[in-house]
């Protein structure tokens, strides 16, 4: 879900370029993915470790709850996926004839 909202509105304020559009895609399921596999009890506490170490407190602190406490679920890297390639499916199907060099 964040991965396909955070898309259309990123989409929103980007000039309108298909290769934005993707990139926006892409990177907002690059992130709900990290997020996600933060979470999975294999990486969770060296990950808030390794940010503890590099981060001030204030940083690293809500974020190191966050993937300590959190609950890995294959099923939302599933739905980051899914969220991604939504969001990319629908702006490139409201591409205009000038974003895609072809006649309307």
């Amino acid at each position: 879900m964040h991965a396909f909202a955070f898309a259309l509105l990123s989409a929103l304020v980007l000039p309108p370029r298909r290769l934005l559009r993707a990139l926006a895609c892409a990177g907002w399921v690059l992130a709900d993915l990290l997020f996600e596999l933060g979470q999975h009890p294999a990486l969770a506490a060296p990950l808030s470790r390794g940010l503890e170490a590099l981060l001030p407190a204030a940083v690293a602190a809500p974020l190191a709850r966050y993937f300590q406490a959190g609950t890995f679920d294959v099923a939302d890297l599933a739905a980051a996926l899914l969220g991604g390639m939504g969001a990319w499916l629908l702006l490139h199907g409201t591409a205009t004839a000038g974003e895609t060099g072809h006649a309307a």
